[in-house]
């Protein structure tokens, strides 16, 4: 042969990456970065500003603790700002604080009654009642009062996923 060999045919340069290629993000908090709520409460502020820097992995208890006040805190103040009230009537001058799923499905009925479409809120209205979802009221309620219940960062991801749509209407 002319003293050529397969490695002279062989390109010397090396390939070049896609422009267009992502490598996939790690969310590391409850609340991802490019979520923005406009909080006007400063108690609730505070605690959106914690659950922007906690770290699932360190933290998932007060995590999910602080994951519920917030759902609680916003959806109460969401319906005071409605003139909805937070309690009903148990009879004959007697009241009772509606639970997290009442004012949360109530919220979603609001929601849907101003405009928005009920299938972008599936996720918190479907998951409150779901004994299945991790963002049922009662999977909520345990992280809070059950001592030999612990959250899973994979299912504090997928609570917020499935409502941040409805955060997003709440803090606009």
């Amino acid at each position: 042969m002319d003293g050529l060999s397969a490695a002279d045919f062989e390109s010397k340069r090396k390939p070049k990456q896609k422009s267009g290629t992502r490598h996939a993000v790690v969310r590391k908090t409850l609340i991802p970065k490019g979520c923005n709520l406009r909080v006007t409460n400063t108690k609730i502020s505070e605690i959106v500003k914690e659950l922007r820097t906690l770290s699932l992995k360190d933290s998932p208890h007060a995590i999910s603790v602080l994951f519920r006040v917030f759902l609680e805190q916003s959806v109460d103040d969401y319906l005071t700002r409605n003139s909805v009230s937070l309690s009903v009537p148990t009879g004959p001058g007697g009241t009772r604080f509606k639970s997290l799923k009442d004012k949360v499905t109530e919220s979603v009925g609001l929601m849907v009654g101003t405009g928005s479409p009920k299938k972008d809120l599936d996720g918190v209205s479907k998951g409150i009642a779901d004994p299945n979802s991790p963002l049922c009221a009662e999977t909520l309620n345990n992280y809070v009062h059950n001592r030999f219940y612990s959250p899973q960062e994979s299912h504090l991801k997928v609570s917020w996923d499935n409502a941040q749509r409805f955060f997003e209407l709440i803090w606009p």
